[in-house]
């Protein structure tokens, strides 16, 4: 892959590098380490372990991140996802010299809370958002379907309270504020530029409303991944789903493709759980 990017500098939590005209930003919410097989199905834990070690990690625990991108050209400030909205992501924010107020466009990859939680927080974003993802989540009956593979895949992570908080505020998602957010909603379609070299790519597996963003500028090419894979590790080991993953089968396909639109290893990724500051070359 491509390393030739420009790092600007790197300070508490944030993250600061180029990418073609764009002035990146790493915004950061948090970490935590636990031992990496805790990700995953206790039947793949030699295997994980096998997978982890082979790319030269010395010890069994991995960080944890919640990571966020924001690009500047100038021009328009793009938040991909809005974290949970925490104090964190705020003070991250305004250490990379940005308040709220001045985001122009959030791109949502997916619906849960950790990229989300924090959509209230930019009143004057237009919002970028993938016309299949509105048309299930605010279908009834597609809305159920979504809310039960999400519950399903992290009530083996989560607590039962817990979970029935993430399904509510689901449902308050597809079926109210959606609607409140009508007019600040930009649907778009899969490889559709909605913004000069910005455009979605469909990655269904994690959840089935997932996508990717390809960012291309200047002859440079990133593509943040959101939650399609956790670790590098998965790019080679396609039977090593997470337990944070919804579709299995779904998740194989997507990783796929990933890999399919960065066959000649130029594409840098981003990758929002990934260890901060979530960048894979």
């Amino acid at each position: 892959m491509n390393t030739n990017f420009q790092v600007l500098h790197s300070i508490m939590s944030v993250h600061k590098f180029k990418l073609g005209k764009y002035t990146c930003s790493v915004l950061h919410e948090g970490s935590m380490s636990i031992p990496i097989y805790k990700e995953f199905e206790e039947s793949k834990k030699q295997a994980v372990l096998a997978a982890f070690k082979a790319e030269g990690h010395k010890e069994e625990t991995v960080e944890i991140s919640f990571n966020y991108l924001l690009l500047d050209d100038g021009k328009r400030k793009i938040l991909i996802d809005t974290g949970k909205g925490s104090s964190q992501f705020i003070a991250s924010l305004r250490a990379a010299g940005y308040y709220p107020e001045e985001i122009d466009y959030i791109i949502i990859t997916h619906a849960d809370f950790d990229h989300i939680g924090g959509l209230e927080l930019f009143p004057k974003a237009k919002i970028i958002f993938p016309r299949l993802a509105h048309q299930l989540w605010t279908d009834r009956e597609e809305r159920k379907k979504l809310i039960s593979e999400f519950y399903d895949a992290l009530i083996r992570v989560f607590p039962e309270d817990l979970m029935k908080k993430g399904c509510a505020y689901k449902e308050n998602f597809g079926a109210v504020t959606l609607y409140e957010l009508r007019n600040r909603l930009q649907l778009v379609n899969e490889d559709e530029e909605f913004l000069p070299g910005l455009s979605l790519f469909y990655t269904p597996g994690h959840r089935t409303d997932h996508y990717c963003v390809s960012i291309k500028s200047e002859g440079e090419t990133l593509i943040a991944v959101a939650d399609a894979f956790r670790h590098r590790f998965q790019l080679k080991n396609l039977d090593l789903c997470s337990l944070y993953d919804a579709k299995p089968g779904d998740w194989q396909q997507s990783i796929r493709k990933i890999k399919n639109r960065n066959k000649n290893g130029e594409a840098m990724y981003f990758a929002t759980h990934y260890q901060y500051p979530g960048i894979i070359v």
